[in-house]
């Protein structure tokens, strides 16, 4: 089981002493400070029928009543920015109920943990955060024993993906988890297919009419121009050609500014 794919990771998260040491090194403190972390309801309230419904991924509140909010995205979400700061907006308004003091608000963290580059490219160091993220992205058996050696936490994280593995429910339910990212990609991806498709056909066929248009135009002031020459009268040409009188005036104006 991968720790990206969401389900595995709330259930690496639901391990009291993997949260703490994760959010320890999200907080840069000595997880020994980190006392109490409860684990709080994932949706958000919703004030009106036809509110956005907001749903997180982990959701803590610490001894003091800061709330942090984890959130694993392992698809590129264009709009990443203006969706972590709705989901914290909303968490940081809901503590207020009718009639309490500002007062009574606490502080609120939102931690985004990407698959894709969003802002550095280049890891700045090497700290506990760090090693986190590399054993989050880890992909091999290898992989997790290396980080696992390098703090207490991150084995305890090791150990409950081990058991998260063995459980059958669990492998059941990361493996629906999977199969729904894999259809959703599946269907976006032919969604872009048949949309590309369908737009160079139209565009194709757009660009062939206009062609055609621009053509039979070209044909026509070619064969007014050569009647011009030999001597025929607008009316003439009117006649035999069906061109519109605009369009004799054009082709005697062109002729004019020949000579």
């Amino acid at each position: 089981m991968l720790p990206t794919v969401d389900v595995c990771f709330k259930g690496l998260m639901y391990n009291p002493k993997v949260r703490k040491g994760f959010i320890a090194a999200l907080l840069k403190a000595d997880p020994a400070s980190v006392r109490e972390t409860i684990l709080l309801p994932t949706a958000l309230r919703q004030e009106y029928p036809d509110e956005k419904l907001g749903i997180l991924d982990v959701r803590t509140m610490m001894e003091d009543g800061a709330q942090i909010n984890m959130e694993m995205q392992v698809e590129s979400f264009k709009h990443w920015d203006a969706r972590s700061l709705f989901y914290l907006s909303k968490m940081y308004t809901e503590q207020l109920n009718k009639g309490d003091s500002y007062e009574k608000l606490k502080k609120c963290i939102h931690v985004s943990i990407l698959d894709f580059v969003r802002f550095a490219k280049e890891l700045q160091s090497d700290n506990e955060v760090i090693r986190w993220m590399r054993f989050l992205a880890g992909k091999t058996r290898k992989e997790f024993e290396e980080m696992a050696g390098t703090s207490e936490y991150i084995e305890e994280a090791y150990r409950e993906l081990e058991r998260m593995s063995a459980d059958e429910r669990a492998r059941l339910e990361y493996e629906a988890r999977q199969k729904a990212i894999r259809d959703h990609d599946a269907i976006m991806k032919s969604a872009w297919e048949n949309g590309l498709e369908s737009g160079m056909k139209q565009g194709l066929e757009q660009g062939l009419e206009q062609g055609m248009e621009q053509g039979l135009e070209l044909g026509r002031q070619s064969i007014i121009q050569k009647m011009l020459d030999n001597g025929a009268s607008p009316e003439e040409i009117m006649g035999l050609t069906g061109a519109t009188q605009g369009e004799v005036e054009k082709a005697q104006n062109e002729a004019a500014r020949e000579l």
